[in-house]
């Protein structure tokens, strides 16, 4: 189990542009509420008067679902949402992800027809339960609120993906960090031979 810290492709990417683009690069990180359970985190009230204040129009938000440490087992997620703020449940969002899935990883909800300022997520359900007893900790909520973030994220995706495979094999330098025959399948993409048979105690560490 792994914990995915860099930020997101789309916020570097969209953090590097100059003002005349930040109304369609803007984004909002949308909390959601540690409570010490394993199956299920509140969504933290959030709204989108920052944005109309700063651009005088209403954002159209997508949002996406980005898992924050690797999955060892497949696992089903539930994002429970309405479609205006109190108002009521509407179907909840379904998501399923298979085992080996990476930090990093980032998923768009789809809303259908309820996609819009007014809709807001309210709450995550993660089946399995997480197996540290804080679903909270396991993902991390982005509403895409212009067109160039939506854009960007689309850029950026696999760019997050690669960025997890690249540190799980620099991370793979001794045998207690190895996966399986990564060790061996690496030294073989570098012309690097395996030992041979040599007449000394086996050494964990080489």
């Amino acid at each position: 189990m792994s914990t995915f810290q860099p930020l997101a492709a789309v916020t570097q990417m969209t953090h590097r542009l100059t003002t005349p683009f930040g109304r369609g690069a803007d984004s909002l990180p949308i909390a959601l509420i540690a409570g010490g359970s394993a199956g299920q985190t509140a969504v933290a009230p959030y709204d989108f008067l920052e944005h109309r204040a700063r651009y005088d129009t209403l954002p159209a938000p997508r949002y996406s679902l980005t898992l924050q440490r690797d999955l060892t087992v497949p696992t089903t997620v539930q994002v429970a949402y309405t479609a205006q703020p109190g108002g009521p449940a509407q179907p909840p969002i379904t998501l399923t992800m298979p085992a080996g899935t990476l930090a990093g990883t980032s998923f768009v909800l789809d809303l259908g027809v309820n996609e819009g300022p007014a809709a807001r997520l309210t709450s995550l359900t993660m089946i399995p339960p997480a197996p540290d007893g804080e679903a909270a900790r396991w993902w991390r909520v982005t509403a895409l609120l212009g067109n160039m973030a939506k854009l960007l994220w689309v850029l950026g995706w696999e760019r997050d993906q690669i960025r997890r495979q690249l540190a799980r094999t620099t991370a793979q330098r001794q045998l207690s960090n190895a996966r399986g025959l990564s060790l061996d399948l690496i030294g073989y993409d570098l012309g690097i031979p395996r030992f041979p048979p040599l007449p000394y105690s086996f050494d964990v560490e080489s």
